[in-house]
């Protein structure tokens, strides 16, 4: 019976699809595990570097599923599907341009089995960029082991796409309708209102940072800003976490993203942002300097680069 079933979902990363691969088909577990690689219909040749792999290297036993969408379907529907195929009794999501270390399937698997209650298990991960070097030793620190759906709107998110492991039975029938235009942070949410999570504050994985599509033409991609805004107005409407809640995760976002646009350069999106983040509510000092601060964008791009080198974000 395979315990565990890896999702690997990936579309135009040749670059590093091979070293995700090599780390999943590497650990080391007293289980079974199946991998399902699930490409969405990659243009830059990233098939047939799984398929040539695959086949120069013998994984007896190891079960390989290749999941190969014949169009582009979005990364929502891509990670579904893999979901879907998926015989496990827990599914682990990685996205193809990360890596697993060598006791992360085994270390979150143990910790599901001895936790019935909570429903998914996340760990912290080392951060590298685009060529493999390492700009922090954490993705973010969280002390706190049990959370629930509000401690994950506190701090959204407070860990990677791929360091989740989740229980196939509960969210099976989830994937079935899902939304083409579904974020990371929704199905993270999504999860959350089933149950709670247990979070293992070390580094199991390798998470590369700014490889995804957080940018897109030189200022953080539109469509992740509408896709956060949408989750918050549905929460809100749901009404199932506190208002307060809500107002409080919501600023600290938006100030993020005007942090964030201002290191890409993009004074109009910090001003929008951080307007937006002040008209909520205030959360700390540093978000009303940055107010201030942003009818200076000279000084206030060279603060926030020199801030994002100096913390490992560049």
């Amino acid at each position: 019976m395979v315990s565990v079933s890896v999702c690997v979902i990936c579309f135009n990363q040749r670059d590093y699809i091979i070293d995700c691969l090599r780390s999943i088909l590497s650990q080391k577990t007293s289980f079974d595990y199946e991998l399902i690689i699930s490409d969405d219909c990659s243009t830059d040749g990233t098939q047939k570097i799984i398929d040539d792999f695959i086949d120069d290297n013998l994984y007896i036993n190891i079960n390989i599923v290749k999941n190969y969408q014949k169009l582009n379907i979005g990364a929502a529907k891509n990670a579904a599907s893999a979901y879907i195929l998926s015989k496990g009794k827990y599914i682990c999501h990685m996205d193809g341009d990360d890596m697993a270390l060598p006791t992360k399937l085994q270390a979150q698997f143990e910790a599901l089995e001895e936790n019935k209650k909570c429903v998914i298990c996340t760990h912290d991960m080392l951060v590298v960029n685009k060529q493999g070097l390492q700009l922090r030793t954490s993705f973010k620190q969280h002390q706190k082991v049990i959370n629930t759906l509000e401690d994950l709107i506190l701090n959204l998110p407070f860990f990677a796409h791929s360091s989740k492991m989740f229980t196939r039975e509960i969210f099976i029938d989830m994937w079935k309708n899902v939304d083409p235009l579904a974020l990371d942070v929704d199905f993270h949410v999504e999860q959350a209102k089933k149950g709670p999570i247990f979070h293992i504050n070390l580094p199991l994985g390798v998470y590369r940072s700014n490889s995804g599509v957080s940018v897109k033409s030189g200022r953080l991609n539109q469509l992740v800003v509408a896709g956060v805004d949408r989750l918050f107005k549905r929460l809100n409407d749901e009404n199932i976490v506190d208002k307060n809640v809500l107002m409080i995760s919501l600023a600290q976002i938006k100030y993020q993203q005007a942090y964030q646009s201002a290191v890409l350069g993009c004074i109009e999106d910090a001003r929008n942002y951080i307007s937006q983040s002040i008209s909520i509510g205030r959360v700390s000092i540093f978000q009303v300097f940055f107010h201030w601060l942003s009818n200076a964008p000279t000084i206030l791009i060279a603060a926030c680069r020199a801030r994002a080198k100096l913390k490992g974000y560049q």
